[in-house]
């Protein structure tokens, strides 16, 4: 079974994975050389864990400690 394109399920996604408190971002992202999705946290990631699944339409899920992101400005 061939899966979906990863930008494609990360666009459904997003909006549901930043409503979570203390998610900063989403992304596509790699580990161990295979695509997955990044979740990007500024508060404990152990309590942020239990509200992310592991896995997202086939895609393996990886949580990374983050601070705030802010737009660059020139």
């Amino acid at each position: 079974m061939q899966r979906k394109n990863i930008r494609e399920v990360l666009n459904r996604h997003v909006a549901e994975l930043m409503e979570i408190p203390g998610v900063t971002g989403a992304a596509e992202g790699q580990s161990h050389g295979e695509p997955c999705i990044t979740i990007f946290v500024m508060d404990d990631i152990h309590e942020i864990q239990t509200r992310i699944p592991g896995i997202i339409e086939g895609y393996p899920v990886q949580i990374v400690g983050s601070s705030e992101f802010r737009a660059l400005t020139s």
